[in-house]
């Protein structure tokens, strides 16, 4: 489903409060103690709990094309040449932490100006549909190009083999011009009435996120 730029984020959705869970923030010696490989630096971790057990949750990101193949080499896959950022869940199982699902995503932006971040104080771990399992919420940009331009945003939700997501343009205000970008598109599965809670939510988040005004006090 696609929408254009300007009209209404309310998704059509009636209120409803998600239940929030409780998290544990985890510095890299965390990781490290657990020897799970973290293949970039390390910008936010954490730990919680839900019907599934415990699990722990790591962000990273890499700056520049160099930080990028180094940690392209680390996990066996292609390096990005420009700025990245990785997501990695684990949960215990046993005496053993098993990876759960992880997230890849980057800029090819060779001489121009590139960002790969995550929006750290949007990132969210609930359980929207109340049923005991948790979903973590990323919404993050990417950039490449010259001087103010939208950038790419996404918010994507990951709980075990589950993934949904908004994918889109950031909305750039500039005094005297007209509004650039703003356009998204949802997955289709949000469409269906179980996922109803998971799209309330992602929308909640690009409504946070997708406004920018640079120059504004």
């Amino acid at each position: 489903m696609a929408l254009a730029a300007g009209i209404a984020l309310s998704g059509g959705l009636s209120a409803h409060a998600a239940t929030a869970v409780a998290t544990v923030p985890v510095e890299a010696h965390t990781f490290h103690q657990a020897e799970l490989p973290l293949p970039a630096p390390l910008v936010m971790g954490w730990q919680y709990e839900d019907q599934n057990g415990k699990h722990l949750v790591a962000l990273m990101q890499s700056a520049d094309a160099k930080t990028s193949r180094r940690a392209a080499k680390a996990t066996g896959t292609a390096a990005w040449q420009g700025p990245a950022l990785y997501a990695v869940s684990w949960r215990l199982k046993g005496a053993r932490w098993v990876a759960e699902w992880a997230l890849r995503d980057g800029v090819e932006c060779p001489e121009l100006d590139a960002e790969a971040r995550f929006v750290l104080p949007q990132v969210t771990t609930l359980d929207a549909d109340d049923d005991g399992v948790a979903e973590v919420y990323l919404p993050y940009k990417l950039f490449c190009g010259g001087g103010v331009d939208p950038k790419t945003l996404k918010v994507i939700m990951r709980s075990g083999e589950q993934k949904l997501a908004v994918r889109g343009s950031t909305r750039v205000i500039l005094p005297d011009q007209a509004p650039a970008g703003g356009d998204y598109q949802l997955d289709e599965a949000l469409d269906l009435p179980a996922n109803k809670p998971f799209r309330r939510q992602l929308m909640k988040l690009w409504q946070q996120t997708y406004l920018e005004k640079p120059g504004a006090p």
